[in-house]
């Protein structure tokens, strides 16, 4: 048993080596004829330069590839790979449209046939052209103070490319970043051609990349504001007694409007309407050059309305004050009239006072000359504007 194992194995190698010698025999003495695909290879026009004479210019734009079998005997295949494969085509008499190019193929080794796929392609032309177009800055970012102006070193840029891609373009956008900015300064600001809906427009070049801004700001000043009165002011209103909120404004111009400026009016305010009114709000005329923020464009006006009243205050309400040593000594004061009559002026705010919210009073302790007329004079919880009192002095 054991023999005839060992010899159905030598029989088995022997079959193995002869199948072996006969493959070799047929790959290096027959080589056989085989065919090889390979896709996706690039293809290359070779008379590119003619469409730049001609001012046209493949669009769109796109990567342009083909499948190529080869057939050829085995040992040539070999050498064979993508990157020794050359598919090219050529355009013959180039014109704006579709145009066809019929494709050829380069190999290192030579072999029967191949076949490329598609053998044409089409390509669509253009005319190259260059507009003109506007430079715009666009600001971002906000500045210690506002931007006077911003001026480029030039105005507007060729766009060059694709008459339709070239067509989408509306501007140039250059964008400005003035964060924390309250000086002069000048800085380069890259370019990019955008279509109306300000998106970035691809597939053109711009004649320049940057352009230089230089960017000046305005001057601030703050300023009070004056009260603006049309017609005649009643008499029961001190315009001295108006409160302005705020008092003061933050104005912005070039610097030789602004040193010009000391204050701002409001405008125009009629005095029927004072008169009507406990407070108004009023705009604020701003002289031309002058910038304020919107928030301050108005102010509001509290208006302190004045009260005239006479009281007459008897001789018996009058307060005597005298030193300690002449305490117990009688006063005469038949020489005081029986009716005090005093004029207060005070604010509306403080509403309808009496004669008990004013004391009169005399006090002796303050003449220190041998004289007997001394002043009468008033205290009270209330802040007058004025008070008249008559007589002014007394003799006791």
């Amino acid at each position: 048993m054991i023999n005839k194992l060992q010899n159905n194995t030598k029989i088995k190698l022997i079959s193995l080596l002869s199948a072996l010698v006969l493959w070799l025999y047929v790959m290096t003495v027959e080589d056989p004829v085989e065919t090889r695909t390979f896709g996706d290879i690039p293809i290359t026009i070779t008379n590119m330069s003619v469409l730049e004479d001609k001012g046209l210019a493949i669009y769109p734009k796109e990567e342009l590839f083909a499948d190529i079998a080869i057939k050829g005997n085995l040992s040539s295949l070999r050498q064979i790979n993508r990157d020794n494969i050359y598919i090219y085509g050529r355009l013959d008499d180039p014109k704006e449209g579709k145009n066809a190019i019929y494709l050829q193929a380069n190999l290192p080794e030579r072999v029967n046939k191949y076949d490329i796929k598609p053998s044409v392609i089409t390509v669509d032309l253009e005319k190259v052209v260059n507009e003109k177009r506007s430079i715009e800055v666009e600001v971002k970012g906000k500045s210690k103070t506002n931007v006077d102006n911003i001026e480029t070193n030039k105005k507007t840029v060729n766009v060059g490319g694709p008459r339709s891609v070239v067509n989408k373009v509306t501007s140039v956008k250059a964008t400005l970043d003035v964060y924390g900015k309250d000086r002069d300064f000048s800085t380069k600001l890259k370019l990019t051609p955008i279509d109306k809906f300000g998106e970035e427009v691809k597939g053109v070049e711009l004649e320049d990349d940057f352009v230089v801004a230089t960017v000046k700001f305005l001057e601030e000043k703050v300023v009070p504001i004056n009260l603006k009165v049309e017609g005649n002011v009643d008499s029961s209103i001190d315009i001295k007694d108006y409160a302005i909120s705020p008092k003061e404004v933050t104005i912005e111009g070039k610097k030789e409007v602004i040193d010009k400026i000391n204050s701002i009016n409001t405008q125009p305010v009629k005095a029927e309407d004072l008169k009507s009114a406990n407070s108004i709000e009023v705009a604020l005329d701003i002289p031309e050059g002058i910038k304020i923020d919107e928030d301050a464009s108005t102010v509001k006006i509290k208006i302190d309305k004045t009260i005239t009243s006479e009281f007459i205050i008897s001789k018996s309400n009058l307060e005597i004050i005298t030193k300690e040593s002449d305490a117990d000594k009688e006063i005469d004061l038949s020489k005081i009239p029986d009716d005090i009559k005093v004029i207060a002026t005070y604010s509306d705010e403080l509403g309808n006072l009496t004669k008990d919210d004013i004391q009169l009073y005399v006090d002796m302790t303050e003449n220190t000359q041998e004289s007997s007329k001394y002043t009468i004079k008033y205290k009270s919880k209330y802040n007058f504007k004025s008070v008249k009192i008559d007589p002014q002095t007394v003799e006791i």
